[in-house]
């Protein structure tokens, strides 16, 4: 609702409706304009305000940024953001406000833009326009690009380089053949503190569960879970399943639970969590811990775990990697999971972009790799010694 708000608003703007240093109108009358909660408008003119496309100032309404009225002294001073996740999400905030925050003294403005949509092929695709368009953009200084993992668009990044424009990308590293900087986390380290904590609490069956082998993000996450099993004496006794190398069993599982409110309801993450959870009870030795690639999957692994009969810790631990639920109450914050630093991301990236544009830096790519400690909630627990016959779930003891 936050993002379809915020897109009418932008669209007045483009339509002329609303012009450069026009004072928005109240947030009463423009919730009954558009038939939303004051709320939700609030925080649309947040995602605006973040974007340059409003300007808040100190007891007074926001007022219609400048993007259109340009002149000769502003050119190059545009630097551009490219957001793979909607921008109405809290993480997605949070990278901004540290970009907005690197940026802040300096002439340079933050732009951001986001995917039309968010399924199917549309996020990469729009993704490569948005490099197509900086080519010719002469306002643009350079750019920021939380990219989309899976993405194709090498040669578009390779020829904004050639161009002089430069990129930092972040959270998922340059795509391959690109030579540019890089901020994201610490994967491999984090990946492998998750796992070493199910170990000390004295589980040996743990299981890793990824969407996909094809990143470098989840591979890294992925090398982290087996040098914590390797490490540990447990090598043996590991197992990685990947949604996307599992067939489909036809057999539809249904959330419960603490998580289900949080279960993927539709798209890619319902489908792999149904394959992972469906792998995982079929296991000859089902596992008593469960380590998951991202949050989103974490939950719905979870909610269809406990559907399924399993409960969460009490049969099945399980840790998540991103920390999505600090924004939330302390009753959903529960997943044990790794805290990526989305703000630092931000402000990590502006600088080696302000580095780029007043020539401090090296021909020589830098990647700046960001911690992601550990962060322990109730989805974890020490393993069960031993499970009493004819226990509900039928797996066997280790």
């Amino acid at each position: 609702m936050v993002g379809t708000t915020a897109e009418g608003l932008r669209a007045w703007i483009r339509e002329g409706r609303l012009r450069a240093g026009d004072t928005l109108d109240s947030e009463h009358r423009l919730a009954e304009t558009l038939g939303v909660s004051r709320g939700t408008i609030r925080l649309a003119i947040d995602v605006l305000v973040s974007t340059g496309e409003l300007t808040r100032r100190p007891h007074s309404r926001p007022v219609i940024g400048m993007l259109g009225d340009r002149s000769s002294g502003s050119e190059g001073l545009d630097v551009y953001v490219w957001v793979s996740h909607p921008i109405s999400d809290h993480a997605s905030l949070m990278f901004m406000r540290g970009v907005s925050l690197g940026l802040k003294g300096t002439p340079y403005r933050m732009i951001v833009r986001e995917p039309t949509r968010f399924y199917g092929g549309h996020v990469p695709s729009d993704e490569r326009q948005f490099l197509i368009d900086l080519l010719e953009n002469e306002g643009a200084a350079g750019a920021i690009i939380q990219r989309d993992a899976a993405g194709k668009n090498a040669e578009a990044a390779k020829t904004l380089l050639r161009a002089g424009k430069p990129l930092v990308f972040v959270d998922s590293p340059p795509p391959e053949g690109v030579d540019a900087d890089y901020v994201g986390s610490s994967n491999l380290a984090a990946a492998r503190q998750c796992v070493e904590h199910l170990i000390e609490l004295g589980h040996q069956r743990i299981a890793c569960l990824m969407e996909s082998d094809e990143t470098d993000v989840t591979n890294q996450r992925t090398k982290g879970y087996w040098r914590a099993m390797r490490l540990g004496g447990l090598e043996d006794r590991g197992v990685c399943l990947i949604a996307g190398a599992l067939a489909n069993e036809g057999r539809h599982l249904h959330p419960a639970g603490r998580f289900a409110p949080r279960c993927a309801t539709h798209g890619a993450y319902l489908e792999w969590s149904q394959r992972l959870v469906a792998a995982v009870l079929a296991l000859p030795e089902r596992p008593t811990a469960v380590f998951v690639g991202c949050d989103v999957l974490a939950h719905s692994v979870g909610a269809l775990l406990e559907g399924a009969g399993v409960r969460i810790p009490e049969d099945m631990s399980i840790v998540g990697f991103d920390w999505l639920a600090r924004w939330e109450s302390a009753q959903i914050d529960d997943l044990t999971t790794a805290s990526q630093d989305f703000e630092g991301f931000g402000r990590q990236s502006a600088d080696l972009l302000l580095d780029r544009l007043t020539g401090e830096a090296s021909a020589t790519p830098r990647h700046v790799l960001l911690p992601a400690p550990l962060v322990v909630r109730s989805s974890t627990a020490p393993r069960k010694a031993a499970m009493p016959s004819g226990d509900h779930l039928g797996s066997k003891p280790l």
